[in-house]
């Protein structure tokens, strides 16, 4: 198994340039994993995938992640926001407290792989509460 990761994408950060650099740099990485052989079986987006959270980011992060022809498993962090993300990717799972924490599992993928949000929004770094403590025992 192939798994990919890509971390601090921080799209949005020249939020009046479509063509900005974050996005350019994500473009050339994911037409890079695109043209592997062989491929990657899924892709971990690791935060920041936005620099500020907003619709707009996600929007475009969105449209660039469509094209990978493999799952893409995205993972907050300190600059992205639950809402917002939520909107854009309903298809991501949610648990108790709006957290993005979710297990890619061994049903569908030879490993186990979890994915715990440690967003504290307004806090520069990570948290790890009871909430998700519990969940993830």
């Amino acid at each position: 198994m192939l798994i990919a990761q890509i971390t601090d994408i921080h799209l949005g950060f020249d939020p009046d340039d479509p063509a900005e650099f974050n996005r350019r740099r994500l473009d050339q990485v994911l037409h890079r994993l695109c043209d592997m052989d062989p491929k990657p079986d899924l892709l971990l987006a690791t935060g920041d995938i936005t620099d500020k959270g907003d619709s707009d980011s996600y929007r475009r992060l969105k449209s660039a992640f469509g094209r990978c022809p493999f799952p893409v498993f995205p993972a907050m962090g300190n600059h992205d926001d639950r809402e917002n993300f939520a909107r854009l990717f309903p298809e991501t799972p949610r648990m108790e407290g709006g957290f993005v924490q979710y297990v890619i599992d061994e049903e569908h993928w030879p490993i186990r792989v979890i994915v715990l949000d440690t967003l504290d929004p307004g806090r520069h770094g990570g948290a790890f509460c009871e909430t998700r403590a519990t969940w993830l025992r």
